[in-house]
């Protein structure tokens, strides 16, 4: 479980963790982030086709380059969170968190009674098929299971004391684009009332010293990356189809047609 506790450990120590995020569920993708040294990766199943065998395959090359897969799952249920879980991910990223309820919940889901619900087997991928020893893996997975809420909506910022109140959250994501939406200006990222929500989030995470995490659609947003470290942002996650369509493009147009 090194590998797997590497993430929730550094992200608690404060240190600055960059990762990508993948729509496309390609398990040769995921070993070129690994070999980019990149710190970790964001498999995701609420936009992306992966299904329950595709991550299967994706975790299991993120294994191989020694890089810590999380899941954004596709909805906040029990049996999404287990099932990539058991596959061995080191941790879930939760859509549309808007109460301390559907945190506490999220928590739950990722941990064995009596701490939580989710369902016990000791020969499962993430288990190593019952070659780690029962005790040590439900130990690993109480203390070393990240489990990161993404705050997207209005009423996850109204409620946002009372969410990271709940014990167990490794760190909580500000999804702007779902946000902007939810606040009346679609597709308005940098809009006022974005950027106020997103200051709401970050000041109560850092009441509570819980990091925060951000997707960057542009990588050259990471030359400011100074900046958002002092307003308490510690993980940052690359668009990887942003990032290939702009280099794509860019090359483009270094040759006329």
């Amino acid at each position: 479980m090194t590998l797997k506790s590497s993430l929730p450990a550094r992200l608690s120590r404060g240190e600055c963790i960059l990762g990508a995020t993948l729509l496309i569920p390609s398990p040769h993708l995921v070993e070129m982030v690994g070999h980019a040294g990149f710190d970790c990766l964001m498999i995701d199943q609420e936009h992306a086709p992966a299904s329950i065998e595709t991550v299967e395959g994706l975790v299991r090359a993120a294994d191989a380059v020694r890089l810590p897969a999380l899941v954004r799952v596709p909805r906040n249920a029990p049996e999404a969170i287990m099932g990539v879980l058991d596959l061995g991910a080191c941790g879930v990223v939760v859509p549309h968190v808007e109460t301390e309820e559907a945190a506490l919940a999220a928590v739950r889901a990722t941990r064995f009674p009596p701490e939580g619900i989710r369902g016990l087997c000791p020969s499962v991928r993430g288990a190593e098929y019952g070659g780690t020893t029962w005790a040590t893996y439900s130990a690993n997975v109480l203390d070393q299971t990240a489990v990161i809420p993404i705050i997207e909506d209005r009423e996850g910022v109204r409620s946002i004391d009372r969410i990271l109140a709940v014990e167990g959250l490794t760190a909580v994501l500000i999804g702007t684009v779902d946000l902007a939406a939810s606040l009346g200006v679609p597709g308005q990222v940098t809009h006022e009332t974005v950027c106020h929500a997103a200051e709401t989030v970050l000041e109560s995470a850092r009441t509570r010293g819980i990091p925060v995490g951000m997707v960057v659609y542009d990588g050259r947003e990471l030359k400011t990356v100074d900046t958002w470290l002092k307003n308490g942002v510690r993980l940052f996650l690359l668009s990887l189809t942003g990032s290939i369509v702009r280099m794509l493009r860019e090359v483009r147009s270094l040759i006329s047609p």
